[in-house]
């Protein structure tokens, strides 16, 4: 337990140290705007620890299982934000997310090395350094999705690896998260990691015909398809929803435009301080040490004995994975629906320390010449952070010289068994911690000289972020707890449709709307308020050539056109048909849409920032009823409200003559998946103008009672995948426990050939 215990003191110290110099460093952004509010908003609306599907309120937003991100059709997700959404302090929330995933990701690499014989100092370091790498801290701190999945990588592959019945039990669970875990850019390489276990698994059986016919094989196989079942409902939901979103087109070029493509050679060999704004290598992480990984990841390659090493297990997988990663991070800028391929950074910096020091447990080698070539590596690496960042070249030989004294350390621990040994052993974990301090360090001194050169003030002392707004990483970038939020904003505890137009600069100023009251994307859930927007990854087809809202929620239409034209099949404007009785408009919108609502609508209040106005009583339709034809609703007994598992929607009472059918029109975006009934008995549901769900009441219905349901397929699988999964892995994990019995080998007679051999 010593590697465990010491890499878990270690981690918490570094996070501890992180959290004292920048209390928000997983709190902005995206992680402000989309993944944190929306997490505290699904734990906070748990039904039986289930959270709801569907919210019409958030407008095309509202639809949670459209966005796999989120994961409200994985049980795994539930239990995160259960947690988090009982916090009242967002930073709170999100350190506790934050450090969540750094310590499954530093626990599943340390338990990887360690079963693959890795000394404990070293594995301890390695783990250390691989959940400090650049890209998943400063990219994963506010693409939550990134930081979970990656996390379970690690324990796919250890429980693949595994021949004992608690390894299948490790391979379907980590084949489950890491299916589910909103990260989409993950899941290749999990494919990666089964490959390449198979491959070691078949040479470990001797052939393709023992391997297929072995206990562990049909074990592993099992446990994948156990893991599948369960993560089903995320997958095949997120295929059904992909007909109504839209995603960025495929570069109208031919060849690779180079956009956010990361420079080759900095991906090979990034050190502790390089940026990652190489080449056209831009967006939320340009000017950030994206590009570090464990300290020594590099060095140690010099020392390593690569032919004999890769006939030992775990380096064909570690070698499949770290090239794949690397191959990946030069792909074009678009690839279907895949995008940025800066993104599979994270997948090189976790595998290539892993290969180093799996190559060094088994073929390690150390010669004059070898250390040579190492301390070379350290000035190849302090060369090229100088040739990209001249300015900064005090951080950059800080950072080669706690490079060059933790190789240092690293020799004399390896030499030595005494006390001088255990010492060196100490100062090498130690230094591993050291390079994100000092990477921090180095981006106060980036945001300070901003300061001077372009008159920022707010964020002095803090390290800098690029996403395009100052003050993000500030003492008074926005709110801390949910009390904050609640009253600073416009609205509170209310459903109301806000159109905030114009740019997001315009609509929400430097500090992301606080001083403003309204806030980007899903920030404004904090409040209690949904807005009839929020941060939509990708849009609905058919609302957004209507009202042509942002990622975040604000309105950038160039003109009001399209709003006031008319519903098809109605004579009602779809300004009306999308808003809710309360609505709010910025001091920005055109004159022809506020004239609209001064002449129609009834205004409640005003200021200089936003004017609020209510539907008069007499235009008002119950519940999210948009227009009737030919069909009269209660005016009471209706409800409305989320749309969750096997519970209606909204339902109303309503009325149609005997001669023909009716329709009602309602304010919910339309997604597969509605269905609709009439004292039970189905009733057709379509899309207008692929925006907006339609109810079709037959003829003859008298005092009806409509219920509109969403029920998408991740739902109708739900319970069935969570069963056949559970059900899997159980039988599973079962018949290896007796196979162990049975045999008089122990649990090594589930490998087809024994103990695994270590090349020395």
């Amino acid at each position: 337990m010593g590697p465990y215990v010491g890499y878990l003191a270690a981690q918490l110290a570094q996070l501890i140290v992180l959290h004292r110099l920048v209390p928000r460093f997983f709190w902005l952004d995206d992680s402000q705007a989309q993944f944190g509010p929306m997490a505290w908003w699904l734990g906070r609306n748990l039904d039986n620890g289930i959270p709801p599907l569907v919210d019409p309120g958030q407008g095309a937003s509202g639809n949670v299982t459209s966005d796999m991100q989120y994961g409200v059709l994985d049980p795994l997700h539930w239990l995160l934000w259960g947690v988090l959404g009982r916090q009242d302090n967002v930073l709170t929330m999100a350190w506790e997310y934050g450090a969540t995933c750094v310590i499954l990701l530093g626990l599943g690499v340390l338990a990887l090395l360690r079963r693959h014989g890795v000394p404990g100092f070293v594995a301890t370091a390695g783990a250390l350094g691989v959940a400090s790498s650049g890209f998943f801290l400063w990219y994963g701190s506010f693409w939550w999705p990134l930081m979970w999945g990656s996390a379970w990588l690690p324990w796919l592959w250890l429980g693949l690896s595994s021949r004992r019945p608690r390894g299948l039990l490790l391979t379907g669970l980590a084949t489950w998260a890491v299916l589910a875990s909103g990260s989409p850019y993950t899941i290749p390489f999990a494919l990666v990691i089964v490959i390449a276990q198979a491959f070691e698994m078949r040479r470990e059986a001797g052939g393709l015909r023992p391997l297929v016919h072995s206990r562990a094989f049909l074990g592993q196989f099992g446990a994948l398809v156990a893991g599948v079942l369960v993560a089903m409902p995320t997958l095949l939901n997120a295929v059904q929803q992909s007909s109504y979103v839209e995603r960025q087109s495929a570069d109208e070029v031919i060849g690779n435009t180079g956009g956010q493509v990361p420079n080759l050679l900095d991906v090979l060999v990034g050190g502790p301080t390089l940026l990652g704004q190489t080449n056209a290598f831009n967006g939320a992480v340009g000017l950030v040490p994206a590009m570090a990984t464990f300290l020594l990841g590099l060095p140690l390659v010099a020392m390593v004995r690569w032919r004999a090493a890769f006939s030992a297990p775990g380096l064909v997988t570690a070698g499949a994975l770290a090239l794949a990663g690397v191959i990946a991070t030069q792909l074009p800028t678009v690839v279907g629906l895949f995008r940025y391929p800066f993104r599979y950074l994270v997948v090189v910096q976790i595998a290539l320390p892993v290969l180093v020091l799996l190559g060094l447990a088994v073929a390690g080698t150390v010669t004059r010449r070898r250390v040579a070539v190492a301390t070379g590596l350290v000035g190849v690496q302090l060369a090229l952070a100088i040739s990209r960042a001249p300015l900064l070249w005090p951080w950059h030989v800080a950072g080669a010289v706690v490079v060059a004294v933790a190789l240092i350390a690293f020799l004399v621990s390896r030499s030595r068994v005494d006390r001088v040994g255990v010492l060196a052993a100490v100062v090498l974990v130690v230094l591993t911690a050291v390079p994100l301090v000092l990477a921090e360090k180095m981006m106060v001194v980036v945001q300070d000289r901003l300061n001077i050169e372009r008159g920022f003030t707010g964020a002095a002392g803090q390290p800098y972020r690029d996403i395009g707004v100052p003050d993000q990483s500030g003492a008074g970038a926005m709110g801390q707890t949910v009390r904050e939020f609640r009253d600073r904003s416009i609205l509170t505890d209310r459903t109301a449709t806000v159109y905030a137009w114009g740019f997001f600069g315009d609509v929400f100023g430097s500090d992301r709307g606080w001083a403003k009251g309204f806030f980007p994307g899903n920030a404004n859930l904090l409040a209690g308020a949904t807005v009839g927007t929020g941060y939509v990854t990708s849009p609905h087809k058919g609302l957004a050539p209507i009202l042509c809202t942002s990622y975040v929620g604000n309105v950038d239409c160039p003109s009001p056109t399209r709003l006031l034209n008319r519903v098809p099949g109605t004579d009602l404007p779809w300004i009306e048909a999308l808003s809710s009785d309360t609505v709010a408009l910025s001091r920005s919108v055109p004159e022809e849409l506020r004239s609209y609502f001064d002449r129609r609508w009834e205004q409640v209040d005003g200021d200089g920032e936003w004017q609020t106005y209510r539907r008069p009583e007499e235009m008002r339709l119950p519940g999210r009823i948009a227009a009737l034809d030919g069909v009269e609703v209660a005016r009471e007994g209706w409800s409305v409200g989320l749309g969750r598992i096997d519970q209606p929607q909204e339902e109303y009472t309503v009325t149609t003559s005997g001669q023909s059918e009716g329709t009602v029109l309602l304010r919910v975006p339309y997604w597969p998946g509605y269905r609709a009934t009439i004292d039970g008995e189905e009733v057709p549901v379509t899309a207008v103008d692929d925006a907006l769900v339609e109810v079709t009441v037959p003829a003859g219905v008298r005092d009806g009672r409509l219920a509109l349901t969403f029920d998408p397929i991740g739902a109708q699988l739900l319970y069935p995948s969570l069963a056949a999964g559970a059900g899997l892995m159980i039988l599973t994990v079962t018949l290896a426990m007796l196979a162990v019995r049975r045999s008089p080998r122990g649990d090594d007679a589930i490998a087809h050939d024994g103990e695994r051999v270590h090349v020395r």
